[in-house]
């Protein structure tokens, strides 16, 4: 599940401390750091920071999360082949466009190098408003119009780069510097949107999740709390049973009326419960959470393995009773709305580039291991899908944990269960729960920190800055829970946040690419051009460009499919 990174201002800043706690191994602080930072090409010292291993860890930690559980279900209503395809090519474009942050960082980072070690956030809006881009950088000294690139220095060691104790620029602060305050302004507004959505998919998930797992005395109680998976879509009166009763006036076969009302009630108990323990999580300090996050954290890419492992086993050794599907689902295009959005949610953690370059040994491998990071997750994902939907089938879940609810280790009809084989239902049925209950406070600091610092800083005063962090912080904690009170289809939360992840993912860096590079050619010499970490074909122009149209087509044609889906 993912450490949620900020790239909205004191968000980022507070994460990235949390990142490198208790670690004395990193020390943005350090004394030697002037000197350090004067080192030509960005050179870092090789003692200090998380080496490829370590790095790679924390960037797969903070891509997988609670979103991967709607992928299955998007990948069953598209097709197995065309599903797989658009996995691959959104994480190509995923792992470019983390490329691009890491060369705009350099970039970013040189102009700041070059200013008298000015570190100002040129992009914010004045007292009247936002200021355009030209006027950000025409702050900048106009004296520093090329590089020193003496003959005892090498064109690759001239190169813009970053150096590890040198304060990098969250996301939303290289629009501003290269955007200007407009081109920040939207950035935030999208991510304040996406990260809205993220809250509410993660409190839908924990109260399906548990309303799964815990039986509640809640009126007339099904036979079986497995009931609330049951779809009642039997065209016949006859084949209406069970957790579904037949409707004379309408002549469809729906939930039995006992049935929906428990459903409903247990969801809504467990979203309270879900309310209660994420107001007490925001009142904490991140750093408390410190031990409990990294503990949930591995319990929850465990669970997911084990998803993997059974369901590889069930589809060679399944029969009787809990036979598998046998067969991969044909393409169908209008689900395609589905897959892309489930698909780009499920391979983003732009926002987050800042913070995990910062912890890296090396900017040098910055690339790679974001390059194999996301190869991992894919694969990852990839077998998650294929085997499940192999193996369910139609009956794969908006939510494919609730797929394990009856999971019998293979057992047969009136053979005894094995011992082990409700320990693996428990587990992989709390683990969207342990996900949303690690990344929930981790997505709300940066939403509140962000928010905090667009109010009228009057409000603030009036109140004491702490106390109205935490009442945001309870207030936006409050506004998901809400929201998945009324809406709780996983599908329809994945579109809605799919379409944000749209400008994060693949607009910002885009853009931010071709205007860092741009005005660094024109104010350091066309040697500025290209940064240590460039690399070719991605890093060319005509590759960003096509990469560019290619996400606003593909944006496009998602957008008609979601509102198409939203209406039907």
């Amino acid at each position: 599940m993912p450490l949620a990174s900020s790239d909205a201002g004191r968000g980022g800043e507070t994460l990235n401390q949390w990142l490198m706690m208790d670690d004395p191994a990193i020390n943005i602080e350090d004394s030697n750091s002037e000197e350090h930072g004067e080192r030509e090409g960005g050179g870092e010292p090789p003692s200090e920071g998380f080496g490829f291993a370590t790095a790679t860890i924390l960037t797969v930690n903070m891509v997988v999360g609670a979103g991967v559980v709607g992928l299955p279900y998007a990948f069953y209503h598209a097709g197995a082949v065309i599903s797989l395809i658009s996995m691959f090519i959104a994480t190509v474009m995923s792992a470019m466009t983390m490329g691009y942050l890491v060369e705009v960082s350099a970039w970013a980072h040189y102009m700041v190098k070059h200013t008298a070690g000015r570190e100002e956030r040129t992009g914010e809006e004045g007292e009247g408003g936002s200021r355009g881009r030209d006027d950000a950088i025409a702050e900048l000294p106009s004296d520093v119009t090329e590089l020193d690139a003496g003959p005892s220095s090498s064109k690759h060691e001239a190169r813009p780069a970053v150096d590890r104790e040198v304060a990098m620029y969250e996301m939303s602060e290289l629009c501003g510097i290269f955007l200007g305050g407009y081109g920040r302004k939207l950035f935030e507004l999208c991510l304040l949107l996406y990260t809205i959505g993220s809250l509410w998919l993660y409190a839908t998930v924990f109260g399906s999740s548990l309303s799964l797992v815990v039986p509640l005395p809640l009126g007339d109680r099904p036979t079986s709390i497995a009931w609330c998976l049951v779809r009642c879509d039997a065209v016949q009166d006859q084949a209406c049973s069970g957790a579904c009763r037949w409707d004379n006036m309408t002549a469809a076969c729906v939930a039995a009326p006992a049935v929906a009302s428990y459903c409903r009630q247990s969801y809504e108990v467990f979203l309270c419960f879900f309310a209660l323990l994420m107001v007490a999580m925001a009142c904490m300090d991140l750093a408390a959470l410190k031990n409990v996050q990294f503990l949930l954290s591995s319990f929850a890419l465990s669970a997911l393995l084990v998803m993997v492992v059974t369901c590889v086993v069930a589809v060679y050794t399944d029969g009787g009773n809990d036979a598998a599907y046998h067969r991969l689902p044909p393409t169908d295009m209008s689900g395609f709305g589905k897959l892309i959005t489930a698909a780009l949610f499920s391979q983003i953690c732009h926002q987050g580039v800042p913070t995990l370059m910062k912890t890296m040994r090396s900017g040098k491998q910055a690339k790679t291991v974001f390059r194999t990071a996301l190869s991992f997750t894919l694969v990852l994902y990839s077998v998650l899908c294929c085997s499940t939907i192999y193996y369910f089938g139609p009956r794969v879940v908006p939510i494919i944990t609730l797929n394990w609810e009856d999971y019998t280790g293979g057992a047969q009809a009136g053979m005894p269960i094995r011992w082990w084989a409700p320990i693996i239902s428990t587990t992989v049925l709390l683990f969207p729960v342990v996900s949303v209950s690690a990344a929930f406070p981790l997505n709300l600091l940066p939403l509140a920190e962000t928010i905090l610092r667009l109010l009228p800083a009057r409000w603030s005063l009036r109140i004491g800055e702490e106390r109205a962090r935490k009442l945001l912080k309870i207030f936006l904690s409050l506004l998901p829970i809400t929201l998945a009170a009324f809406v709780k289809d996983v599908a329809k939360i994945l579109e809605f946040n799919g379409m944000f992840g749209f400008v994060i993912a693949f607009f910002a860096p885009c853009s931010l690419f071709l205007v860092a590079r741009s005005t660094c050619r024109k104010r350091f010499g066309e040697q500025a051009a290209s940064t240590a970490y460039s690399s070719f074909p991605e890093s060319s122009t005509f590759c960003v460009l096509l990469l560019l149209a290619f996400s606003v087509v593909l944006a496009a044609f998602t957008a008609r499919q979601v509102i198409m889906d939203y209406m039907s």
